[in-house]
């Protein structure tokens, strides 16, 4: 959200605790979503979850994926030797 003030606009948020795994809590919600909204934060909250599991697992793979190549450079396996 945010407010045009006289020095300019101002964003205005509330930072949600994240819970331990990919989702946050229902608890997290309490006080901000109303009672109808509670279905759908639920619903939205899952397909995010899954989101950030996957984006998590991108991640993962990039951390080993240039740990590899370099250890592939390290043991001159990078490909640009030719015969």
């Amino acid at each position: 959200m945010c407010m045009q003030t006289a020095a300019g606009v101002v964003y205005l948020s509330d930072d949600i605790r994240m819970g331990d795994g990919d989702r946050y809590p229902k608890s997290a919600f309490r006080g901000i979503a109303r009672d109808w909204q509670r279905p759908l934060v639920e619903d939205a909250e899952q397909g995010f979850g899954a989101i950030r599991a996957a984006a998590r697992h991108i991640a993962e793979m990039r951390i080993r994926f240039r740990a590899a190549a370099k250890r592939c450079r390290e043991l001159g396996l990078d490909g640009d030797s030719r015969p």
